[in-house]
């Protein structure tokens, strides 16, 4: 499929905000937000089965359970273990197993998982800002969208409910609120871990969130130092559990990363302090520590490249939260013409440099122009 239609679909996105901004009536509001989520998901859904390298794996379990009678679990984790996926969430399964029993194609079941993915991290985002629909669409030009929403689906939910979960912290860090939420933050966690087992590392995020920027930095050397030392790989063969050991020697097993995702995390983390400094206000004090404190567990994973970019998806999501504060907070207040500038650019952007790029062709099993 040519990448031609992105173009028209990018071009629509402004178009839509730009029809509901002026106009009060919530139903088109509704109307927009739904028509946003419905085309980003088709971006998606289009990539094929060829598309990133594990859709094809979804794609021979999802058809394994849809030709097989067996409505059980059991039936479930063969298929996943059979057709290279060894290990799959029950949340994720169960619900691939549904659809495949119910008689739905695999791109109706890709639509409806990554259309609910979606939806929860654009319910997250309208939790950080009033300019939701500018923030997912700056979220749509990040190369995220694609390699997180367009292959390692698994964890998109994951990655969504996290997001949500964190929105909490920032409510009640930014607002100055007494009310904790820390129950729905262990359940969203929870949840997410039924999706991707990953997510569990969260359990211990409210402790090292209420640390001093001082302590989480010492903190992050002393996971670098660790791992590199390997420590953290002699301590992981203590693990009982023989999967989780298994994982644990593969990922703390590798060369340090020191790559683009390791520098973006002290890049923002400037970034952020600078805005505070400047403006003073609460929100970027507030994103600042989450995404230090999550960029502190990250390192923990610094010796494995898979498990290092695996973990950076939950702070990735969170970076254009930052532009869109930057944009809207910082002492300036944009005109409807500057808005149109800046989503036309976007948009462009969008199709000509994110749609392009090599890897991200491969992920969606593009053509360029």
């Amino acid at each position: 499929m040519s990448v031609n239609i992105f173009f028209y679909i990018s071009l629509l996105f402004p178009l839509l905000w730009l029809i509901a901004i002026p106009v009060s009536i919530r139903n088109v509001k509704s109307l927009t937000v739904f028509f946003l989520l419905a085309f980003s998901t088709l971006i998606l859904v289009f990539r094929g089965v060829n598309g990133g390298k594990d859709t094809i794996k979804y794609y021979q379990a999802f058809s394994y359970m849809a030709e097989e009678s067996d409505f059980s679990l059991s039936s479930m984790y063969f298929a996943y273990a059979g057709n290279g996926v060894p290990i799959v969430e029950p949340f994720f399964g169960i619900i691939s197993l549904i659809i495949a029993n119910l008689g739905g194609s695999f791109e109706l079941y890709l639509y409806i998982y990554t259309f609910l993915c979606l939806c929860v991290l654009f319910f997250a985002y309208s939790r950080f800002t009033k300019n939701y629909i500018l923030l997912f669409l700056l979220f749509l030009c990040s190369f995220t969208f694609v390699f997180l929403f367009g292959n390692a689906i698994r964890q998109a939910m994951a990655v969504s409910l996290i997001t949500l979960a964190l929105s909490y912290v920032f409510k009640m860090e930014s607002l100055d609120t007494k009310e904790r939420n820390n129950k729905k933050f262990y359940l969203l966690c929870f949840f997410a871990s039924l999706f991707h087992y990953f997510a569990i590392v969260f359990i211990i995020f409210p402790l090292v969130n209420s640390l001093s920027m001082r302590v989480k930095f010492i903190l992050l050397v002393t996971f670098m130092i660790l791992s590199v030392s390997g420590l953290f790989l002699y301590l992981a063969s203590f693990i009982p559990i023989g999967f989780i050991r298994m994982k644990f020697n593969i990922y703390l097993s590798q060369a340090p990363v020191f790559g683009f995702a390791y520098f973006s995390g002290w890049i923002f983390t400037f970034l952020m302090f600078v805005f505070y400094k400047i403006t003073g206000n609460k929100k970027f004090a507030s994103l600042m520590n989450i995404y230090f404190s999550i960029f502190t567990l990250n390192c923990f994973f610094i010796n494995s490249e898979v498990a290092f970019g695996r973990f950076s998806q939950y702070r990735f999501v969170l970076e254009p939260i930052l532009l869109v504060h930057a944009f809207v907070h910082v002492r300036y207040n944009p005109r409807y013409l500057v808005r149109i500038l800046l989503l036309l650019c976007t948009a462009i952007y969008f199709v000509f440099v994110v749609y392009n790029n090599e890897s991200v062709i491969d992920t969606l099993n593009l053509g360029g122009f």
